[in-house]
């Protein structure tokens, strides 16, 4: 649909709930809520920085975090910056021995391509993260404690500053 809207010059107005289909054909996004609009710009625009958690949600970010436990990954990945809410994809944090927190692993599920964890984080809460899958000597269990690293490329400052959520 894209390549024939591109080619014909064509300019359209395609209604979805479906954000893959939407980021395919879109050059432009608009976040609609209640018959309100939101938030609207390009896609990279709205992906990297959703106005507020309900919008960060409906992306496909499934944690949103404020205050302490956004100010700690602030520090982390970019000290100085002024957002105070951030969203995290499932595999923003990621099992790593010189990573800067410590977690307690709370589940385990293993598919083809990674570990799937769920982990206990002091000031976070229970929290997804994401190990490389492990050579069958090396797996981890439940209830260890391991070290995270962020991944900043998974992670959206939530809202602009000076801006409240609508």
């Amino acid at each position: 649909l894209r390549t024939i809207l591109t080619t014909a010059g064509t300019t359209a107005v395609m209604v979805t709930h479906d954000q893959e289909e939407a980021f395919a054909v879109a050059d432009r996004i608009a976040v609609m809520r209640d018959g309100v609009l939101v938030q609207e710009g390009t896609l990279a625009d709205v992906w990297r920085r959703p106005r507020d958690a309900w919008t960060a949600r409906f992306l496909g970010y499934p944690t949103v975090l404020d205050g302490r436990a956004a100010g700690r990954l602030r520090d982390i990945v970019e000290p100085g910056a002024a957002w105070d809410t951030v969203a995290l994809r499932r595999s923003a944090l990621r099992a790593d021995d010189s990573g800067p927190l410590e977690a307690t692993v709370t589940a385990v599920r293993a598919t083809p391509e990674l570990t799937r964890l769920d982990v206990a984080v002091p000031a976070f809460g229970e929290q997804a993260a994401v190990a490389a899958v492990a050579d069958p000597g090396a797996e981890i269990a439940t209830g260890t404690t391991i070290r995270l690293a962020v991944d900043a490329t998974r992670l959206a400052p939530v809202g602009r500053p000076g801006h409240p959520d609508p």
